[in-house]
């Protein structure tokens, strides 16, 4: 029988061997969804550059372009979230902070969104409330863009009404929508990796669950809930500490 301090420089041995195979085989996923996101946005670019140069020739108006246009933005979405899940899941996702006004923020985010709007719906902002925080923009840009993104895509009429709120040392921003709502079997698995965002079923679940990464790293909360009856539709809404 081995004495006791040789077995646990045995166990020691293992353990390490297979934190070492762990690490590769993570440093390998992680190059190769890097390689993946790159081989995906390759062609994305062109594709966005000559539909929008086409759609200035033809105007707005030509619905099949509008098409073309929507759907390439979903497949850069689709690699930046795949891409940012990586980075989650190994630690490695980074902040680059800044003091900016959200409330700037949201109305250009707002403005890349109009487009995309069906011919039913209708965006409101009140943009009375000027608020400054310190945080990455481009990743507050991401959030707001996932809970839009999601508000412009389950809207088939009625109105998507965004509202900024200081209250005490917080901004709070909130989206509603006047969709199908969240259903009540997805709803305590709305944050989570590939749940389901509607009743429609559509979607893999992976522009939520990165929000709330985001918005926890900025020492903030996300929430979600369906509007009080007889509204129908969801609200989303999150914080960040206000740069006094």
């Amino acid at each position: 029988m081995l004495p006791y301090s040789s077995f646990q420089e045995r166990e020691r041995a293992r353990e390490s061997n297979t934190l070492k195979a762990f690490r590769k085989q993570l440093a390998n996923q992680n190059d190769f969804i890097n390689i993946a996101v790159h081989e995906l946005r390759a062609p994305i670019t062109p594709l966005l550059m000559n539909a929008e140069m086409l759609q200035k020739e033809l105007g707005d108006g030509n619905e099949e372009v509008r098409i073309i246009i929507r759907n390439a933005y979903r497949l850069q979405y689709l690699a930046q979230n795949i891409l940012d899940i990586a980075r989650i899941e190994s630690g490695t996702i980074s902040l680059e902070l800044s003091k900016f006004n959200l409330t700037t923020l949201i109305s250009e985010v707002l403005e890349d969104h109009r487009s995309f709007v069906k011919r039913n719906v209708q965006m409101q902002f009140d943009s009375r409330i000027d608020v400054t925080v310190k945080a990455d923009r481009n990743r507050i840009a991401q959030v707001l863009f996932n809970i839009l993104g999601n508000a412009v895509r389950f809207t088939e009429r009625g109105e998507i009404e965004t509202t900024i709120e200081a209250v005490g040392q917080y901004a709070i921003v909130i989206v509603r929508d006047s969709g199908p709502g969240i259903d009540p079997q997805v709803y305590p698995h709305l944050f989570s990796r590939f749940a389901k965002k509607s009743v429609t079923g559509t979607g893999m679940g992976l522009g939520l669950y990165i929000s709330r990464k985001i918005i926890e790293a900025h020492e903030g909360t996300i929430l979600a809930a369906n509007n009080p009856s007889p509204h129908k539709g969801a609200n989303f809404s999150f914080t960040l500490p206000i740069v006094q």
